[in-house]
């Protein structure tokens, strides 16, 4: 509900993105968000289309779009990057969209931590990513 710079392990997390629209949008246009890890690879995509918003048609003025999503990332420092495209689906993967031309880029956007958490235990917190899991043993004869 508030600005920060830290993200609480394995919470719900919400980036806001503000944006102007100065003059008509045509075609299929998105906002996305991206995730960079400490080198700059990007681990997790977010585009308003996913959620069927569109900017095209919009009247002129101020915008923000709200990115939602439980937050798996583990402890750790990482960069948020925001931009307009126009976009049209992939030719080679059906599920996926590409972008056209890229109208606006926020480059060096926001930087954020991810909070080791406070709940004791065992988890395996290695890599980008936490997907919880179970483990099974077998005796194989």
């Amino acid at each position: 509900g508030g600005e920060t710079d830290s993200q609480p392990f394995g919470e719900d997390a919400q980036v806001r993105v503000f944006f102007e629209v100065s003059r008509e949008v045509v075609g299929k246009v998105a906002l996305t968000l991206g995730v960079m890890d400490a080198s700059g690879r990007q681990i997790m995509h977010f585009s308003s289309l996913a959620s069927a918003i569109e900017l095209e048609g919009r009247e002129a003025g101020f915008y923000a779009i709200d990115f939602r999503f439980k937050c798996p990332l583990t402890p750790g420092e990482y960069n948020l990057a925001a931009g307009i495209s126009s976009m049209s689906r992939s030719a080679l993967r059906n599920s996926q969209m590409v972008v056209e031309s890229v109208m606006d880029y926020c480059v060096g956007g926001a930087r954020f931590s991810v909070a080791e958490p406070e709940v004791e235990g065992i988890q395996d917190l290695w890599g980008v990513c936490y997907v919880p899991s179970q483990a099974q043993l077998s005796k194989v004869d």
